[in-house]
């Protein structure tokens, strides 16, 4: 039996589902849950940097400030792997549909790639790199990229512009503690999805 291949952009499936208000909701709410700690972190670093440096107070004060920019740390880290959890569902679910589409097309492959002529988004070399790594499929014809009917069964259909993923709020920057610890941690990101 000879092998009939369709493509799939699930980078463009996968940063519409993820810019979805649900998961914008959902995220959200999880990152809510740091505020306080942050704004805890804010009044202190306010203490602190009207102490002198060497003062008794400022030293009294610093280790309760680090164990609060450690628990920061920790929860930020939290966050960056809900996030990820998050987009491994989403993931699961655009597979799926993949396979549903691409079983119901008669095809017995379908394969990951951005179309080659989509935009580039290149701030540097890093990210021109793993732009070309997401277009493993050099050549193909348009009845084989089965993209949109992938968005039509999961109910999504790309937005106009495309949306941006929500970043984990920053750490504070503290009195000797340099920037602080904020992470943000990668999601799907490139160009905007295909219309």
């Amino acid at each position: 039996m000879a092998a009939k291949i369709a493509v799939v952009d699930m980078m463009s499936i996968l940063e519409v589902m993820f810019g979805s208000s649900g998961v914008a909701a959902t995220l959200n709410a999880e990152k809510a849950k740091l505020q306080p700690l942050v704004d805890m972190i804010t009044g202190m670093e306010t203490r602190l940097q009207k102490l002198d440096q060497n003062s008794p107070e400022f030293k009294g004060e610093m280790p309760a400030y680090q164990a609060k920019m450690e628990e920061l740390k920790k929860g930020q880290n939290e966050f960056a792997a809900f996030q990820g959890r998050m987009v491994g569902d989403l993931y699961k679910q655009a597979t799926a549909a993949a396979k549903t589409v691409g079983t119901a097309g008669g095809y017995t492959m379908v394969v990951t790639s951005r179309p080659v002529d989509a935009p580039f988004n290149v701030p540097n070399v890093e990210v021109a790199v793993q732009e070309i790594l997401r277009r493993s499929v050099m050549f193909t014809g348009e009845s084989t990229d089965i993209t949109a009917a992938v968005m039509k069964e999961l109910k999504i259909e790309a937005p106009k512009p495309a949306v941006a993923v929500p970043a984990v709020p920053a750490g504070p920057a503290g009195p000797g503690a340099g920037a602080g610890p904020g992470v943000n941690p990668a999601a799907p990101s490139g160009p905007e999805p295909k219309k």
